[in-house]
């Protein structure tokens, strides 16, 4: 048994549930925004979140066979202006897509995945990537890769050292997040969750987001 993204239901996941959720092979980042958004606390179902995603994207279409700068400029614009998010970080919520939206403040990685799917539903090709603690939408044609990096661009994002961030690897960063700063029985789910969730991807290159107080 998974979740079910088209679930209308307001009542949040089992921990056992959304473990098995967030280790599906197929997950996506979106899918796992939406999902650890309502299981944490969130009032607005993943079907929702998932929807306000795919109209966020509406203003993109048709810009799939521009330039990437042209690309660029359109997912900047939906983030900025459309969605209205600037860079928060400091609190564990920025990392949940429905506090987000509602405060209009997300942390780097959040806005970097969501770019990522804004991106897919409009036809382009992007991935999520870091750099040490720096997170970006990379988007991609042919051989040509441009990092789009929301908020003041960071000094230090080191291009030879980006890598891609799968959407298990963001699950699994989130719910350390959450682990580590949330109050303690949603701390502990989190905990629980994660330690059920099988890791197949490169944790040696891995460490928890800076800047969390």
């Amino acid at each position: 048994m998974t979740i079910d993204p088209a679930s209308t239901s307001d009542t949040a996941p089992s921990e056992w549930v959304l473990a098995r959720a967030l280790s599906e092979p197929t997950l996506s980042h979106d899918t796992a925004l939406a999902t650890l958004s309502h299981a944490f606390g969130e009032t607005c179902c993943a079907r929702r979140l998932l929807a306000r995603i795919d109209d966020g994207a509406r203003p993109m279409f048709g810009v799939a066979g521009a330039s990437l700068f042209e690309q660029a400029d359109a997912l900047a614009d939906v983030i900025t202006n459309r969605l209205g998010l600037q860079v928060g970080a400091g609190d564990w919520h920025t990392l949940l897509l429905g506090h987000a939206l509602a405060r209009r403040e997300a942390h780097p990685l959040l806005l970097a995945s969501l770019g990522h799917e804004l991106a897919r539903r409009a036809g382009l090709r992007s991935v999520v990537a870091r750099s040490r603690d720096e997170f970006c939408c990379v988007l991609t044609a042919g051989e040509l890769a441009l990092p789009v990096c929301f908020g003041a661009a960071p000094d230090g994002l080191d291009i030879s050292s980006l890598r891609s961030c799968c959407a298990h690897e963001l699950a699994f960063t989130i719910l350390t997040v959450a682990a580590d700063h949330a109050p303690a029985e949603q701390a502990a789910a989190a905990r629980r969750v994660r330690a059920a969730m099988p890791i197949d991807w490169d944790l040696t290159s891995w460490s928890p987001p800076a800047g969390f107080a």
